[in-house]
């Protein structure tokens, strides 16, 4: 089940989710090697839309960036 308008919704949680992560490796918080794991981690607890509108595109990015940040916390 996939729409072009969810596909954008999930090009959003992935970017979201790896922009956070990058800026964590930059402030020496993660491994290089955890980036791909976290955006991994906020593609399986952020739900997937199947007709989404711009608000729930943005929230999304909200959640996944959200997301990033509770499982680097999770990790201390």
């Amino acid at each position: 089940k996939s729409s072009a308008a969810s596909d954008v919704y999930k090009r959003q949680i992935m970017n979201g989710a790896n922009e956070t992560a990058v800026a964590l490796f930059l402030q020496e918080r993660i491994g290089f090697n955890d980036i791909p794991r976290l955006v991994e981690s906020a593609l399986s607890r952020v739900q997937v839309k199947y007709a989404p509108d711009l608000p729930d595109i943005l929230e999304a990015d909200r959640q996944a960036r959200a997301a990033v940040l509770q499982t680097v916390g999770d990790m201390v």
